[in-house]
Order: structure tokens, then C-alpha cells, then sequence
């Protein structure tokens, strides 16, 4: 089973909620830069625009200066020849480059045409004279008044308008009537000539005195003329235009006089939009007053440039970066959340089953794992105070059992912890149950104090319990033994107790005996059996060999493996490896031990893999794991000629948590070997550190596999075991498997494989190359599953 993965599907909405916000507050953003930038652009078109317009305005005012200038040359001069009137022109408008031409039409009254005609004729000689009548004053009939043009000086045009009488046209006689009697310049509609250019004409009118009178009466009376001055717009407006930056500002001018307005001209050549409201910036050109031309545009696409045409796209980029980033956040921030979550939830199941795995199902006192780690904590902080360890033996408990069955057992085992409970009430005291009817009680108290505590411990013993319609009265056998004198570490506290133990049932009931020196003669055997392991060892072929108990799929009855235990033959005698395994780790001597089984075991399923897919299990102590034991590893595996994933290694969970032995595990992880977690539950170690193992498979203690079928804990023991191993994606196998019963809630509880004498005990090699081939019989409870 793969550790589960982060359901980040359920993080979709908030990201999405959280993207679109930003994306939001980005579109803003973008707007507001898009807007500034236009706001800018516009404050220099109106700028480029109003001084254009001004500009515009101060060279049509000084034209209109000029024009009465060239009027009051026929004040002061009656008779104006050609010549004069064209170098008096030149000179005073020569420098314009947007004027056109210059004409003059004097007034003339008349009754007959033919005057006309004879002084057109006239007008070709040196001079005109410009009056108010006619030298044929007999002719009778009534008198007409005419405006013929008889002057003109071209400055950029060709056109000759000669003889043409403005007064004949109602369009002309209406401007020129105004003029002469508002006494102001008056200026025309637009016109095109020479090649479609707009040209603007002011009519400028002449009296006898240079000056207009102060009444209309009198301007009629003395009015002499007209001047015409014909500018040319694109040029006027041109020159007006260049004050400005004119490639960064679209520039028109129109005509207001007309709905919709006209275009006169533009900068670019640009057409009249379509929409007026396109044209951001306006200013006004006054002509005269009651007519005003407008000069209108807008920002051109340079402008828009210089004003930071990369600021919207800038807060764009931005705002998507911001955007991501905000959406990153939250969702390392959900999946933080969810991974606390989770590791909260694993560290409670942690907490669980490190509770329900350092006690006693039976009674709920703590067993010999937890009273290691207590010692531990408590030596920590007391390394100099003693510490008193009872050991409480029941005399005749297997008599209750022969005669009133387990569950009555179970009872008085009950009432003896609840009794005993009362002696662990401060931090100094625990109380704790080894096995069937032995418990400990360990208590810092001073030399003097010893013999009270056991006599407590007799007398809570000794008080009779109820079983039925009788009482039932105990008595025991206490060993003491103190902490330092007798011993530092738990084991050999509770061997030399146990042996004072042994020495009180040799003495009448309830004898208390403390542990003596002297008693340890008894260990004179153990030292014996020592040095023969010290000779064994020089030559292990002869002396070892090993089985293999098969471990079983409970499901189809097939191997999955075998597990390698070794065996030793001493004088004709079989030795425990309970009795032997102890001593060649106290005198050094598993490392030698440890490679003669690994190479036994790699050399048997070598031959093994010929003819079936064999996988071997071997045991290994943490003095194996404290040298270079990969290397070891490495080296018979090539020298056998095994694969690396033929081979299992199995270390306890305490001898897996120190650095040493896991950084070892990882260098023959490396290797490709498969490692698995012995006796779990019993030596519980920190969550984290577990999930730090390179392991593949949690085997679960015989203790708790025991205890199936008898105590609701020690199936929730296993049951919280399988959740933790599925949560680190590891198989699980439990040891011990004895009955029916026990495999059936086994996989009731998701464990698939086990080993154990229900299936078959330690076997030799051909036997069990046997049994692979042909598979075990499941009981006939195990077959629905």
C-alpha cells in the first residue's frame, strides 16, 4: 500500500476565489495605469493644442493689421498706381508665408455700365482714381454702385480676379456690407482653390480718412473700398502647429459655423472622427464677433508612448505575478494546514498505541516495555537516589486456574493489580505486571524503608478475594533487589531479583528475601555455558545449523518466505537460543554469530531458487548494525550468488532507533534488501523516527497476537498497528499465530500474512523446500476469508 497523497482537488475552490480577486484588483490596476497615462497624453495634447490656437489667433490679428494698413495707402494716396500699390504690398506682407494674395475693389456709383468697362480699361494705365462719382455727371438715370476688384499682388497664388464686382454675389455683398458699416475686418466662408487648399479671406474696408466714422451713416457716406486678403489655411495653421510637438498630437481645425462641423484642415491628414467626443482637446480661434473657428484633436499613439505606454502593461505582469503568488501561498498554506492536521491525528494514534503497547491488556499495568522506559525517565532525573525493585511471585495461582478456569484467573490477576495500584500514586513508584501471575513494584525509598514497602506488598497480597460463594486467600514470594547495588539496568535488576524470588519459595509463605551476592553462584552454570559458546563459535559448521518456519499468505496457504532461526548443539544437547542469544551478545560475539547465519541462510536459498521463488528472513542484533555491516552484507551476496531482494533483514524496533543502526539500515536498503520491523509495538519508538526507516514490512509481537480472541485491547492494539503501517505504506505479518481463532480476527483486521506453530514450527531446509512447493492446508475456519 503508497502513503495516501494530498487531496488537492479540495483546495480548488479557495485558490480559485483567491485567483479571481487578484485577477480583479489586476484588471483594476491595468485600468487606473491605462487611464493615468491617458490622462497625461491628454494634458499635453490640450497644451500642444491651446498654444497652436493662440498662435493662430496672434498671426490672424497681425494680418488683420496689415490688410488696414494697406487700406490706409488709398486714404492718404488718391491716385494709386499699380506699381506703387504692388511693392507696397510686397513690403508689408512679403514676409507671410500663408498669405495668398492681396487685392483691393474701390467704390464706384455709376448709371452706366460702359463707365465701367472704360475704367477697367483704365486700371491697366498708371493709376486709378477711387471716388465717390463718375467725371460724365450729364448722364442721367439712376446711379448704381459697384465694387469691381482693380488691384491684386499674388504672394503665393496665381489667381487674377480682376474686374470681378464683389457686390454681384449675395454671399460676398453680405460680408462686404457688414464691413463697411461695423468698420471691423470681416472674414469669409472658407473657399478652395489652387489644387483644393482652403484659403480664408478678411475684407477689410477703406474711408476717405483712414478711419471709420462713429456712426453708419457716416461710414456709408465716406466708405471708399474693400481690401482683400486671402490666406492660405494649411500654411497659416501650420506655422501655428509648429510652436508644438506636432507627431505627438493629432490636430484639425474646424468650422463651428456649421452642424456638424467642418474639417478645414489637419495636421496629418487626417479625417473628421465619426464621433466628436473622440476629440479630447479644443480650443478656439476667434475671427470676428460673432464667428469662431475650432481648432480640435487628440492624443496621437507617440504621445501615449512617451507617457509610459509600459506602465499598463507593467501592472499587468505584476498583478498576474501578485496573483500566483497569493494563490501559492494559500495553497502551501492549506496544504500546511492539512499536513499538521494529519500529523496531530497520527501523533494521538501514536500516543494510543504507545499507551496500549507499554500495557498489560489484562490488567492496564504497565508491562516490562513500560517499565523499561519509566526507569529510563526516572533514572534521567534521579541519577544519584536508589531504587527499590520487588518482585511479586503468587504461590498457587496455577491451582486457580486448574480448578476455576482461565476467566477466574483473569479475576484474581485483576483484584491483585488493582490492589497493588495503590503503592504507584507519586512519580517515584510504578507498578507493573511481567507475566501470568508475576508483578513488580519499584519504588525509590531509602535503606531503612525497604522492609515496609514489602510488607505492604504482602499484606495487599494477602487479603482474600471473592470467587463465587468463597473467599480465596493468596500468599507470595518477594525478591528485592536495589538499584545501584544489585544493578543499573533493568535486566539484571530483574534477574537478581527473580533469583531472590526463587530463594524466597524455598522458605516458607510470604517470605520477602533481598538479593545477596552469594546467590549469584547459581550463575555459575551461565558462565560455563558462556565459554562453551566461546569454543563453539571457532567452529560454526559444527556446531550451529538452521531452520526455517515458513511464513504463510493466510488467505491461499502459500509461502511468501521463511524465516532463518538458528539452533546449537552442545554435547549432545539442544540449546535455546533464549539461553544462548543473550550470552553471545553479552560477550561480543554476535557479530561472528550474526555472518555465520547470514551466509548459511543466503547459501540455502540459493540453492532454494532453482526450483522456487524463495525469500529468506534473517535476524539481526543491533551489535551487527554497529560496523560496517552493509558491506557484509554485500560481500555474501555476491559470493553466493544471491539477488538483493531474495534476502529480508529483521531488526527490533529498538535496536532500529539509533542513529548508528539507522543509518546502517539505510546503506543496506541501498543494497536492494528488503528490512522489516521484529517485535513491533514492544520497543515503541517516536512517529517520526519510524517513518524515517527504510523498512517494507511491520511484524506484529506474539504478545499482542496472544492476547487475540481473550481482550478487546490487545485487538485494538493490532487494529492501530495496521493503521499506522497503512498510513506508511508498509505490509504487516504478525508472529506467534497458535490458533485458529487468532489468524480469523488477523485478517478480520487487514493481516494477510503470518507465521507460527498453527501453520508449522522451525523445519529443516528439504522439509521446508517441500512445504513451499506444496503449500499449507488452512484450517477450516480461515476458508470464507
Amino acid at each position: 500500500m503508497q502513503p495516501s497523497t494530498p487531496s488537492g482537488w479540495r483546495y480548488t475552490i479557495p485558490v480559485a476565489l483567491v485567483a479571481a480577486l487578484g485577477l480583479g484588483l489586476t484588471g483594476g490596476f491595468v485600468d487606473m495605469q491605462r487611464h493615468l497615462v491617458a490622462e497625461s497624453a491628454d494634458e499635453v495634447a490640450d497644451q500642444t493644442i491651446s498654444e497652436a490656437a493662440e498662435q493662430a489667433g496672434q498671426s490672424l490679428g497681425a494680418l488683420k493689421g496689415s490688410t488696414r494698413a494697406v487700406t490706409g495707402l488709398f486714404a492718404v494716396q488718391r491716385n494709386v498706381s499699380h506699381h506703387q500699390y504692388g511693392a507696397f504690398v510686397r513690403r508689408v506682407l512679403g514676409g507671410s508665408d500663408d498669405v495668398d494674395s492681396v487685392q483691393f475693389a474701390p467704390r464706384i456709383t455709376s448709371n452706366r455700365r460702359g463707365d465701367i468697362r472704360t475704367r477697367f480699361a483704365k486700371s491697366q494705365g498708371p493709376a486709378v482714381s477711387t471716388g465717390t462719382g463718375s467725371t460724365d455727371q450729364a448722364a442721367s438715370g439712376r446711379r448704381r454702385e459697384y465694387l469691381p476688384i482693380m488691384y491684386s499682388e499674388p504672394l503665393i497664388g496665381h489667381e487674377q480676379a480682376i474686374g470681378l464686382d464683389l457686390l454681384s454675389d449675395p454671399t460676398r455683398r453680405a460680408i462686404v456690407v457688414k464691413a463697411r458699416d461695423t468698420g471691423q475686418a470681416q472674414v469669409s466662408e472658407f473657399r478652395q482653390t489652387y489644387g483644393d487648399a482652403a484659403q480664408l479671406v478678411i475684407y477689410t474696408p477703406a474711408y476717405r480718412n483712414g478711419r471709420p466714422p462713429p456712426t453708419v451713416r457716416k461710414r456709408r457716406a465716406q466708405w471708399t473700398g474693400v481690401a482683400l486678403t486671402s490666406i492660405r489655411v494649411s500654411d497659416w495653421m501650420q506655422a501655428a502647429a509648429t510652436h508644438g510637438d506636432p507627431d505627438l498630437t493629432s490636430m484639425m481645425l474646424t468650422d463651428s459655423r456649421e452642424d456638424p462641423p467642418k474639417l478645414l484642415w489637419s495636421i496629418d491628414g487626417t479625417p473628421l472622427p465619426e464621433n466628436p467626443e473622440l476629440l479630447t482637446s479644443r480650443a478656439k480661434i476667434s475671427i470676428s464677433d460673432d464667428q469662431d473657428l475650432v481648432v480640435a484633436g487628440f492624443p496621437a499613439p507617440e504621445l501615449l508612448a512617451t507617457q509610459g505606454w509600459w506602465r499598463p502593461l507593467a501592472a499587468l505582469l505584476a498583478g498576474l505575478l501578485f496573483t500566483f503568488m497569493l494563490c501559492f501561498s494559500v495553497w502551501k498554506w492549506l496544504d500546511a494546514r492539512r499536513i499538521r492536521r494529519t500529523a496531530n491525528d497520527l501523533q494521538q494514534a501514536t500516543n494510543r498505541l504507545r499507551f496500549l503497547a507499554e500495557r498489560d491488556p489484562l490488567t492496564g499495568l504497565p508491562h516490562r516495555d513500560g517499565l523499561h522506559s519509566w526507569l529510563d525517565e526516572w533514572s534521567a532525573r534521579n541519577p544519584e537516589r536508589s531504587l527499590a525493585f520487588l518482585f511479586i511471585d503468587l504461590d498457587g495461582f496455577k491451582e486457580v486456574n486448574t480448578a476455576w478456569g482461565h476467566p477466574t484467573g483473569d479475576l484474581v490477576l485483576r483484584q491483585i493489580a488493582e490492589r497493588l495500584s495503590v503503592l504507584s500514586g507519586d512519580p517515584d513508584s510504578i507498578v507493573a505486571r511481567l507475566g501470568s501471575d508475576e508483578f513488580v513494584v519499584a519504588r525509590a525509598v531509602d535503606r531503612g524503608s525497604i522492609d515496609g514497602l514489602a510488607t505492604m506488598v504482602v499484606t495487599l497480597v494477602a487479603e482474600p478475594i471473592p470467587i463465587g460463594d468463597r473467599d480465596v486467600q493468596f500468599t507470595s514470594s518477594v525478591g528485592i533487589a536495589v538499584r545501584p547495588e544489585d544493578g543499573s539496568t533493568l535486566d539484571s535488576l530483574l534477574v537478581n531479583a527473580d533469583i531472590a524470588v526463587r530463594e524466597a519459595k524455598k522458605q516458607p509463605a510470604d517470605s520477602v528475601v533481598r538479593f545477596d551476592p552469594v546467590m549469584a553462584a547459581q550463575g555459575a552454570s551461565r558462565r560455563q555455558l558462556a565459554r562453551s559458546l566461546r569454543i563453539a563459535m571457532r567452529h560454526p559448521d559444527r556446531n550451529f545449523f538452521l531452520e526455517y518456519q515458513p511464513q504463510i499468505d493466510m488467505r491461499t496457504g502459500s509461502l511468501v518466505g521463511v524465516e532463518a532461526l538458528v539452533r546449537w548443539h552442545e554435547t549432545g544437547r539442544l540449546i535455546s537460543p533464549l539461553e544462548f542469544v543473550p550470552l553471545a551478545r553479552e560477550h561480543g560475539l554476535m557479530q561472528q554469530l550474526g555472518s555465520w547465519v547470514l551466509e548459511s541462510a543466503c547459501k540455502t536459498v540459493a540453492e532454494w531458487r532453482k526450483s522456487i521463488d524463495a525469500v529468506v528472513s534473517i535476524n539481526v542484533d543491533t551489535a551487527q548494525l554497529t560496523g560496517d555491516f552493509a558491506t557484509v552484507v554485500s560481500t555474501v551476496l555476491g559470493r553466493c550468488g544471491v539477488a538483493p531482494e531474495w534476502l529480508i533483514v529483521e531488526v527490533t524496533e529498538g535496536a532500529a532507533m539509533t542513529r548508528d543502526a539507522s543509518r546502517e539500515l539505510d546503506h543496506i536498503r541501498a543494497l536492494g534488501v528488503n528490512i522489516a520491523i521484529d517485535d513491533f509495538g514492544t520497543g515503541f519508538s517516536s512517529l517520526s523516527r519510524l517513518a524515517d526507516l527504510p523498512t517494507h514490512q511491520l511484524k506484529i509481537d506474539r504478545a499482542f497476537v496472544s492476547g487475540l480472541g481473550e481482550s478487546a485491547e490487545s485487538r485494538e492494539i493490532v487494529r492501530t498497528i495496521v493503521a499506522l503501517a497503512d498510513s506508511l505504506g508498509l505490509e504487516t505479518m504478525a508472529e506467534g499465530v497458535e490458533t485458529a481463532h487468532q489468524a480469523e480476527i488477523l485478517l478480520e483486521e487487514g493481516v494477510y500474512y503470518a507465521q507460527g506453530f498453527l501453520f508449522a514450527r522451525p523445519l529443516p531446509p528439504d522439509l521446508c523446500l517441500q512445504m513451499w512447493s506444496t503449500g499449507i492446508a488452512m484450517p477450516q475456519a480461515l476458508a470464507r476469508h
